[in-house]
């Protein structure tokens, strides 16, 4: 099964496509000379999930990042415009690198089975 199969087949799972934009992002931040093979295979990755249509919160995170890699290629103007899209949807978006958990954003009244590990490859 390769990666789209995968995502048509469990689309709730869509939020993995943000850790693998942060491992590229980490092969680019060790080896700089990955720059234009790793920014922009990120910014695909960010890209598909921003179109799956994530709740707004993890939009807003997500175009953070989307951001940072823009400024990494360079692109500042581009990397304003989606900081002030992010700031739109939610003006305390994360700006930390790591992904938010989905539990972060459950219903207070919700009961929820989230289970978190921490055997990521990066």
């Amino acid at each position: 099964m390769n990666n789209e199969e995968a995502m048509k087949t469990y689309p709730e799972k869509g939020i993995l496509l943000l850790d693998l934009a942060r491992y590229h992002i980490m092969t680019v931040q060790r080896d700089e000379k990955l720059k234009d093979i790793g920014l922009p295979l990120a910014e695909e990755a960010i890209n598909r999930y921003l179109d799956s249509e994530p709740i707004l919160l993890l939009k807003a995170y997500a175009l953070g990042c989307l951001a940072n890699i823009k400024s990494g290629m360079g692109d500042n103007k581009g990397a304003e415009e989606l900081i002030e899209k992010a700031k739109a949807i939610d003006p305390y978006f994360s700006e930390a690198f790591g992904v938010p958990p989905l539990i972060l954003f459950a219903e207070p009244d919700e009961i929820s089975h989230y289970h978190a590990y921490f055997l990521r490859p990066f």
